[in-house]
């Protein structure tokens, strides 16, 4: 009668022979006088279905999302088949698209870390060794690039009374840069210079990077071109005089001016609120008239000067 039987295997590890198959021959004593029962014939089938299991070493890999051209680290843990115990001293290769074969090995917790770049699309495959173990191996895919190139662009002012200024900042090398639409160069560490021509009014700068896989960055500045000194208006102020009483010695000035302006008066600041300017004077009763120098500085840092008197009336 014929039979079948299934088994089922969960390797130790130990590197022993865990299993062979054999069956029980009835001999002709066996179950005949003399009754050789302490003695019967076994025919082993060991050579047909043994099981040799080694001991094996098992690779798993951890990693960020791979991509050509980008810089990734790859967590590789090295353990025992079977007893999951960890592996220290394994040797581990690395390879895969333009990275060159490294070696490494592995910390008392069977784990070591390594860097890597590919360079195309593919997998990164691991190996493990260590004497007296099976060799073991892993692989991670390397997707397509997708992740924009890093494009940093240096702050500039929101207000200038130049007609060029320098754009500078730092991408990645080999990208394509453009600003305003006009290519400019990329050193081989990222850095990039620009000058650009301004206009007067408002002058959006546009920076772009592309790399090879056709990722964009963009980055958008603007900056406003003032080139017009400010306007200003001071309360009193008549024919270039500010009339003030015979025995007055504190006087408040006032006025407006282009809002975010500063003012100084003969050197000293005035408080300015928006377009609103005021200061107080300090003049000696016995002075028929103090001179006042008056300076107005716009945001754009453009300047106008003014010259006034205060003069005390009869």
């Amino acid at each position: 009668m014929a039979t079948e039987t299934t088994f089922h295997y969960t390797p130790t590890g130990t590197g022993q022979s865990t299993t062979f198959i054999s069956y029980l021959a009835k001999n002709k004593w066996y179950f005949a006088d003399p009754y050789q029962l302490d003695n019967p014939e076994w025919y082993s089938l060991k050579k047909i279905y043994h099981l040799d299991v080694g001991k094996g070493l098992e690779v798993m890999i951890a990693s960020d999302n791979l991509a050509p051209n980008a810089a990734s680290e790859l967590t590789i843990y090295v353990k025992e088949l079977g007893t999951e115990a960890v592996v220290p001293e394994a040797t581990v290769y690395v390879e895969g698209p333009g990275i060159q074969q490294t070696s490494l090995t592995t910390n008392a917790k069977g784990e070591v870390r390594v860097k890597v770049t590919p360079k195309s699309q593919g997998k990164i495959v691991v190996t493990a060794e260590r004497d007296e173990y099976i060799a073991g191996s892993a692989w991670v895919m390397i997707g397509k690039d997708t992740i924009p190139p890093v494009l940093d662009v240096d702050p500039i002012a929101p207000y200038g009374n130049k007609t060029s200024i320098d754009v500078t900042g730092k991408t990645e090398p080999g990208v394509k840069l453009t600003v305003n639409g006009t290519s400019a160069r990329v050193d081989d560490s990222g850095k990039f210079t620009v000058k650009i021509t301004l206009k007067e009014g408002v002058n959006p700068i546009v920076v772009e990077a592309i790399d090879a896989a056709g990722n964009r960055s963009m980055r958008i500045l603007s900056t406003i071109v003032d080139i017009t000194p400010p306007a200003f208006i001071i309360n009193g102020e008549v024919d270039g005089k500010i009339l003030v009483a015979k025995d007055q010695t504190t006087i408040k000035l006032s006025g407006r001016v282009d809002p975010g302006s500063k003012v100084t008066v003969n050197g000293a600041p005035a408080k300015v609120v928006y377009d609103i300017w005021e200061v107080e004077i300090t003049m000696d009763a016995n002075l028929p008239e103090l001179p006042l120098s008056f300076q107005f500085i716009d945001v754009a840092d453009n300047q106008t000067t003014h010259e006034v008197k205060l003069v005390r009336q009869p």
